[in-house]
């Protein structure tokens, strides 16, 4: 995969599956030119001469519960950021810079989940969907890429009751025409 690339998200808005919210003073690691473009400064367009890659850009753990989910929410919040808080809804990333290996991620949230107290585990175990979601950012080059996601992976996820799914996002429609 292409370099990594650390910048500091002093104050701006971060974009993250199409949410903005504040996430000031923090340091993101990414691996995608694109990512990295939108999330320091969104309000700019891809120049001519850059061609869009296709990249890993992290993994949103999506919850949805019927019931209460500020215990778990105030729970993981020491070890992953909170992207939105809808009642009934929750959705965070891991605080440490994200690796290019969506595994990797997946892995430190199942760790995360292990370790919750009894009443933040509680509405975890209540939750209706509990999603580690991995988004890609489609691109024109590399002619293909992928992610390995092991059966050790898949079976920590299954054991603490979550799925796994892939979101990806399309390039910009604009992009078409250069």
């Amino acid at each position: 995969m292409g370099s990594s690339n650390t910048f500091a998200a002093h104050g701006k808005g971060v974009r993250s599956r199409g949410h903005r919210t504040e996430r000031p003073d923090a340091e993101i690691k990414r691996g995608c030119p694109i990512a990295d473009m939108l999330q320091s400064a969104p309000e700019l367009s891809l120049q001519a001469t850059e061609r869009p890659t296709l990249c890993f850009m992290n993994v949103d753990l999506d919850v949805e519960s019927a019931e209460e989910l500020r215990p778990l929410i105030d729970a993981m919040e020491p070890h992953a950021y909170s992207l939105e808080r809808p009642p009934g809804q929750a959705s965070f990333e891991v605080n440490e810079p994200s690796p290019n290996d969506p595994e990797v991620v997946i892995l430190e949230f199942v760790r995360i989940v292990r370790l919750l107290p009894p009443d933040a585990r509680q509405a975890w175990d209540a939750a209706s969907r509990r999603v580690f979601d991995i988004g890609l950012q489609s691109g024109r080059h590399p002619l293909l890429q992928s992610y390995n996601i092991g059966i050790e992976t898949l079976r920590a996820a299954a054991e603490i009751g979550a799925s796994i799914a892939v979101t990806i996002y399309a390039l910009d429609p604009a992009e078409d025409d250069q």
